[in-house]
């Protein structure tokens, strides 16, 4: 793994995540929109692929300028994974003739934790496929999908991290409304959390542990009715504004969540399953 060079370019909280991971793994060159430097090593105010021997180049900036990155390194001979978020592998080919790869993660990737999905472009042979699997799995699991379903990993996975750090916290801050110490509240959510993934990562499905949990007319059941009320419209809908959000990126269209409407609505479909229908 040592052997290929990677530098990541654009070092935000994406992209400081993606150092933290790989640090130890591979070697590695840091470059942004300013130089500084990050955990020892010094980040490059510019791209140094073209003055040095890279290998790979993950690019975690923001998708307003990653097309404008790839037509300045068109003479690139590597390999590109872009994480920008709704961007098409057809709009990269427009720019860069290289061999590039469309990816999506999340932060836990900083702690060999991440979920990301990905699909190679069209110039990418089977050895380069290989490869990347190998260097995104050593961060998490990675799994090869159909581009068409990016967005929808997108809502699930790259933002949905946060989502679920979002109702984790609302379990947190109950408990320390209640009376309860912050170190305690966390350890007694986080081990809460972690035995709910754990009977489920042995073969318990979801709706198997709430309906092992909830006894007729006991507190769970309580609870539930409550929840049942409202949160899969909630969450259901944070997750397609989320998607939607990718297709809007890619069409260049900024859509106002408050009334579904902007510089002229996406016409992007999702191929959303809703099963309250």
């Amino acid at each position: 793994m040592e052997s290929n060079v990677i530098e990541i370019v654009g070092m935000g909280g994406f992209g400081k995540s993606l150092a933290d991971g790989l640090m130890d793994k591979y070697k590695l060159i840091f470059s942004s929109r300013t130089e500084g430097n990050y955990r020892g090593k010094k980040i490059y105010d510019s791209i140094q692929a073209a003055n040095r021997s890279v290998d790979i180049i993950m690019l975690a900036v923001k998708p307003s300028i990653v097309l404008d990155i790839l037509s300045n390194i068109k003479s690139f001979k590597g390999m590109v994974i872009s994480f920008a978020a709704g961007l098409r592998i057809d709009q990269y080919e427009e720019v860069f003739d290289g061999r590039i790869v469309r990816a999506m993660s999340n932060i836990a990737v900083s702690i060999d934790e991440g979920c990301t999905v990905y699909t190679a472009g069209s110039k990418c042979n089977k050895k380069d496929i290989k490869l990347i699997h190998e260097v995104l799995n050593v961060i998490g699991v990675a799994e090869p999908c159909k581009e068409d379903d990016i967005n929808l990993m997108t809502a699930s996975s790259g933002s949905g991290i946060a989502y679920m750090a979002k109702v984790l916290d609302i379990f947190h801050n109950y408990l320390i409304n209640n009376g309860i110490g912050p170190e305690l509240a966390v350890r007694i959510v986080n081990q809460t959390m972690k035995g709910a993934l754990g009977l489920s990562s042995h073969g318990n499905s979801y709706k198997s542990i709430i309906k092992k949990v909830a006894c007729k007319g006991g507190t769970t059941e309580q609870g539930l009715n409550v929840l049942d009320n409202g949160l899969d419209e909630i969450i259901g809908k944070a997750l397609i504004y989320t998607g939607k959000k990718c297709c809007d990126i890619s069409k260049g269209v900024i859509t106002d969540i408050s009334t579904g409407v902007g510089n002229g609505m996406s016409t992007c479909e999702l191929d959303v399953k809703d099963d309250r229908d």
